[in-house]
């Protein structure tokens, strides 16, 4: 007979449960594996301990009496008769070191990581992102057979969380400072521009979405003579491989933050086309446009107190989390954009693949350069892409062999994440990575799903329809940048000592100043925190300078 809640069994050496026919402990010696596996775990700082079905509170004392500092143990228990049962949590004190998540958030759980000040249901706080920089996971009971798959996959979700936040510490290290100094430079052009919420909910049209890559070859073929039929979005260096066959796009996105972008802008100025631009890309790009031809959304680069700070002041256009790839972020304001859900949206040339020897479409800027370049010396083809360090071969949606890297899977699952229950969300690409949305053949929706239809706010006319304040109110930026330029020479005058006063004081005062305004350290190697170690101050010192160069101007 099969039992339908948990039941506890005595046996000669403790405590056991059954459910469902089967002993989540032994029933010899409960507690022995677990205590001995977590005997065996090499205890090192800044380790989350992802304990799974922690049914009884076997190996949890000596765990917590063994955790090194700036460690947490999360409990996961997603069978729900074994959560209502689980003994550990009634049995446990309570303690900010240790964690009972609900089901909403072990699902959530890899995003969570990602945060600052997360607070879990049960009032337990994560720490500041960079605290934590490993995951190690125990399974506590057998409950965890009953979920093993998604135990597997929250697991491996989580532990590249963890890495994605430090390699995009790595990617902060080098381009950190880059990001704040356009960001600061774009912000000065904000009130300028038209805002980008005047594009939500307004385009009627079918919405076409096009990356760089070499599935947009075959698309463009498609699509020239029904050119018309589309609002067209692309990705930076989709634009000019566009325009190579007379075709506009309605909106172009930019989110680099390096002049080696630029390339992609040559000879395209005085086109028609509205520049989609992140706060932190190149600014030199949205400077050269005509500023009623200019959007600004907001990357959020690092989860940092200073863009906190703006966004509740209201002085931020709409935020996104950073995709790594701008092609996603194509797709994720398409989706705001179309006025409906019943307005379809094709996407092509977002493979997250490339050829032997070939990583973009026809024309694309890196293409060219390869043409350029090519000599005796030098092949036309782009092996290394394909054979370099990182590369694996895999296969496309049509089961043939193309090449890939880590980080443009990673792209292509976070793409099905966000995107794969979406309706009326299409594919149209004939090569790359398979896309969890249904794959479309636009030759055949002719006259059906691609009807043309008027935008319902005039291109001509978006941007005048919201009235000018948050982001938008000129004063308030100036009074902002006022009051930044104020707290930074204030600093300066603390670190060179130049204000008389108690050491302590001065100590309270500089950390009061600079701890939230990360952009003056998030490029050190150490910046994941403030610290006010003198090494540190001094570097923050160098700083203030570079960035008041552009606070003023």
């Amino acid at each position: 007979m099969m039992l339908n809640k948990p039941e506890i069994e005595q046996t000669n050496q403790g405590l056991t449960v059954s459910y469902q026919n089967r002993l989540l402990y032994s029933k010899y010696n409960p507690s022995k594996a677990i205590k001995q596996t977590v005997s065996n775990l090499n205890y090192l700082p800044g380790t989350i301990f992802l304990c799974l079905s922690p049914v009884l509170d076997y190996g949890f004392n000596e765990l917590l009496e063994s955790m090194k500092e700036d460690s947490i143990i999360l409990c996961c228990e997603l069978e729900q008769s074994l959560y209502d049962f689980e003994v550990i949590n009634k049995s446990i004190p309570k303690n900010n070191s240790i964690a009972f998540l609900t089901k909403d958030e072990i699902i959530n759980l890899p995003f969570l990581l990602q945060k600052n000040n997360v607070v879990f249901n049960d009032g337990t706080k994560l720490k500041k992102s960079g605290t934590y920089k490993r995951v190690v996971r125990i399974d506590m009971s057998a409950g965890v057979q009953f979920h093993s798959e998604f135990y597997d996959e929250l697991y491996s979700a989580c532990v590249n969380s963890i890495l994605t936040y430090w390699a995009n510490r790595v990617t902060l290290t080098k381009f950190g400072r880059r990001y704040s100094m356009n960001f600061f430079r774009n912000l000065k052009l904000l009130p300028q521009t038209v805002p980008v919420e005047s594009f939500f909910n307004s385009i009627s049209k079918p919405i076409l979405v096009c990356g760089a890559g070499q599935s947009l070859d075959k698309t463009i073929q498609e699509i020239i003579e029904r050119k018309n039929d589309f609002y067209i979005l692309c990705a930076d260096t989709a634009l000019k491989p566009l325009l190579k066959y007379n075709i506009i796009p309605d909106g172009v996105f930019v989110e680099e933050a390096q002049h080696i972008i630029s390339k992609a802008f040559i000879g395209t100025l005085n086109k028609n086309i509205h520049l989609f631009a992140s706060l932190s890309s190149l600014f030199q790009i949205p400077a050269a446009y005509d500023k009623c031809r200019v959007s600004f959304f907001t990357t959020v680069y690092t989860q940092s107190e200073f863009l906190e700070n703006l966004i509740n002041q209201n002085l931020l256009p709409p935020a996104n989390n950073p995709f790594g790839s701008v092609g996603l972020t194509v797709v994720w304001y398409a989706l705001k954009f179309r006025r409906n859900k019943d307005v379809n949206v094709f996407v092509t040339g977002l493979d997250f693949s490339f050829s032997k020897g070939l990583t973009h479409t026809r024309n694309a800027p890196s293409v060219i350069n390869t043409l350029i370049e090519c000599s005796r010396l030098k092949s036309l083809n782009n092996y290394a892409s394909s054979f370099g360090p990182g590369s694996e071969q895999i296969q496309d949606k049509n089961n043939l062999p193309v090449y890939t890297t880590h980080t443009l899977k990673t792209y292509a699952n976070l793409f099905n994440h966000l995107f794969e229950k979406t309706e009326n969300l299409f594919d149209i690409s004939h090569t790359g990575l398979k896309l969890n949305i249904e794959h479309k053949d636009i030759t055949n929706t002719k006259g059906t799903t691609l009807a043309v239809q008027e935008l319902t706010v005039p291109a001509e006319t978006m941007g005048t329809t919201l009235a000018v304040s948050g982001y938008r109110n000129k004063q308030k930026l100036e009074n902002y940048f006022k009051d930044e330029i104020n707290a930074l020479e204030e600093l300066t005058d603390l670190l060179t000592n130049k204000q008389p006063m108690e050491e302590e004081i001065r100590s309270k005062k500089i950390k009061e100043l600079a701890e939230p305004r990360e952009y003056l350290y998030l490029h050190f190697p150490d910046g994941h925190s403030f610290n006010s170690g003198i090494s540190f101050l001094k570097r923050i010192r160098s700083e203030i300078d570079f960035f008041l160069k552009y606070l003023r101007d």
